[in-house]
């Protein structure tokens, strides 16, 4: 599970593949609203984004699923590692 809090700073961890394409892995934003079903998140330049929660699958070598998850795709981004931001399209960044 994870524990959001109204402007809560995250980062979404998946690529939106509608034809809308309104998000990228690595997009930056602050929650807006929070319900059971869904996050309402403000990206950093403006755009309002309605974020359903999304089922990850772990499948074993012949593709079947072995175990599965349901919760909202994004982290918390106050700080985050070098190996998290592995293949993340990031807005902006402070490195130390």
């Amino acid at each position: 599970d994870i524990y959001l809090k109204i402007n809560a700073f995250v980062m979404i961890r998946i690529n939106d593949n509608s034809k809308y394409q309104q998000y990228v892995n690595g997009t930056l934003g602050h929650v807006q609203a929070i319900d059971d079903h869904e996050l309402i998140i403000e990206t950093l330049d403006g755009r309002i984004i309605e974020m359903p929660k999304h089922t990850f699958n772990l499948k074993d070598g012949d593709g079947e699923i072995m175990a599965s998850a349901t919760n909202f795709p994004v982290s918390l981004a106050y700080a985050i590692t070098i190996h998290k931001s592995q293949g993340a399209t990031i807005d902006q960044a402070v490195l130390d």
